[in-house]
């Protein structure tokens, strides 16, 4: 979390949701909370939390796996923080 306070180009409920991402995150920066988990834990909406992930994505910060669902059971996307070492240096 504290590379994601250091580097994040994001503000306001954006970096909510990606501080929120970090701190789901294990020490490879894998996690998989639900887009609802994220909005509470940010306090913003669901909205907010997928214009962010899509930000995240599009930045080159995250990278998204969508998971198959089996027999209906609703599965989270796998996340994997992609922060380079260009990116902590500039903060971008």
């Amino acid at each position: 979390m504290t590379l994601v306070w250091q580097s994040s180009p994001l503000t306001g409920a954006g970096l909510l949701v990606e501080l929120a991402l970090a701190d789901f995150s294990d020490d490879s920066g894998t996690c998989w909370p639900s887009v609802h988990t994220l909005a509470r834990k940010a306090r913003c909406s669901d909205r907010q939390v997928q214009r962010t992930l899509d930000q995240l994505v599009r930045l080159g910060r995250l990278r998204r796996q969508e998971r198959p669902r089996a027999r209906g059971d609703n599965l989270t996307s796998l996340y994997q923080f992609l922060l380079t070492p260009e990116q902590l240096e500039l903060g971008v």
